[in-house]
C-alpha cells in the first residue's frame, strides 16, 4: 500500500483515557512522516477513529465520498470494525506507512421521501438503516424490490443491512451473518407478527423501497435519525463507493471475531477439542 501523508483523528472522547492515546496517535504519525489535520480535507488519504465500532462508523460518515482509508483502534466494548492493538504507536506508523491488510466494504445509498414527494433524507450507510414504530402501535410497512412488491408486513421495526452490518441490529432480529466482504443486502425483520415472515438475502444492486402506513422512525448507522410521515418511503440500493478499512498485526479471522464478540461478550474463546 501507499504511504499516508494527511491524517484525520476521529476520537470518542468521552472514552476514559482516550484523550492520551490521541497523543500517542499523534506523535506516531509524526515520527512516520504524516501531518494530522484538525478535519477532513481534499487532500486527507487516512482517518484513524478511536473509541469503538460506533465512533468509526461517524468517522465513515463525516468522510463522506472521500477516498479514504479508515484504521480504526478498539478503545470500546465492540470491536468487528477495529483493531485491537497492543503496540499503538508502532500499529499507527505502519499503517501511515502502508502496512496493512486492505477490506473494502460494500455501503448503501439511502434516501427518504414524504407522501408530497419531498425528500426527507439523503444519505449512506456502512451497517443499517433501521425503521421503527415510534408508538405502542406496531406499524405496517410493504417493502418491494426493483419495483415489485414482496411482501406487506406487521412488524416493530424492518432493518436493511449490509453484510459488514450483518452483525448489529440484524443478527439481533435474527438475521443471516454474511461475511463483511460480500455484496449483498438483507431485508429483516424485528418482532413480526406473522412468524412465516423471514429475512431475505438480495443481491446488491437490488432497490428496495419501504412504505410506512403510520408514523414512524428512520436511522442511518445509529448515526442520524428522523421522522417517517406516514405514507413516507425509504429506497436503499448498493452504493459505488466503498468504505475501505485497514487492519493490521495478526488479523483476526472474521469468524473468531464473531465468536469473540457476538457469542462471548468481548472475551477470547477457544473451542475445546472434541
Amino acid at each position: 500500500m501507499a504511504r499516508h501523508k494527511n491524517v484525520f483523528i476521529c476520537a470518542n472522547e468521552h472514552i476514559p483515557g482516550v484523550g492520551r492515546q490521541r497523543e500517542t496517535v499523534e506523535r506516531a504519525v509524526a515520527d512516520a512522516g504524516g501531518l494530522v489535520s484538525d478535519g477532513v480535507g481534499g487532500k486527507t488519504d487516512l482517518a484513524i477513529s478511536l473509541g469503538g465500532d460506533g465512533t468509526l462508523l461517524k468517522c465513515v460518515h463525516l468522510l463522506k465520498d472521500a477516498d479514504v482509508v479508515v484504521y480504526g483502534i478498539n478503545c470500546g466494548k465492540v470491536g468487528f470494525l477495529t483493531n485491537r492493538v497492543d503496540d499503538l504507536r508502532g500499529s499507527v506508523a505502519d499503517v501511515v506507512r502502508g502496512r496493512y491488510v486492505l477490506s473494502e466494504r460494500l455501503m448503501l445509498d439511502v434516501s427518504a421521501e414524504s407522501p408530497a414527494g419531498d425528500v426527507l433524507l439523503e444519505d449512506r450507510c456502512l451497517n443499517e438503516i433501521s425503521i421503527f414504530r415510534t408508538g405502542i402501535r406496531i406499524m405496517s410497512v410493504r417493502w418491494a424490490v426493483d419495483g415489485e412488491v414482496f411482501a406487506d408486513v406487521r412488524t416493530d421495526g424492518v432493518v436493511v443491512s449490509t453484510p459488514t452490518g450483518s452483525t448489529a441490529h440484524n443478527l439481533s432480529c435474527g438475521g443471516p451473518v454474511l461475511f463483511p466482504e460480500m455484496e449483498a443486502v438483507i431485508v429483516g425483520y424485528c418482532a413480526p407478527y406473522d412468524i412465516t415472515m423471514r429475512p431475505v438475502v438480495l443481491p446488491a444492486d437490488s432497490r428496495v423501497e419501504i412504505s410506512v402506513a403510520r408514523e414512524g422512525s428512520l436511522a442511518v448507522d445509529g448515526q442520524r435519525e428522523i421522522v417517517l410521515p406516514a405514507d413516507s418511503r425509504v429506497r436503499a440500493v448498493g452504493a459505488e463507493h466503498r468504505a475501505r478499512l485497514a487492519f493490521t498485526g495478526n488479523v483476526i479471522p472474521f469468524f473468531r471475531r464473531l465468536r469473540n464478540n457476538a457469542l462471548r461478550d468481548g472475551e477470547e474463546h477457544v473451542p475445546r477439542d472434541y
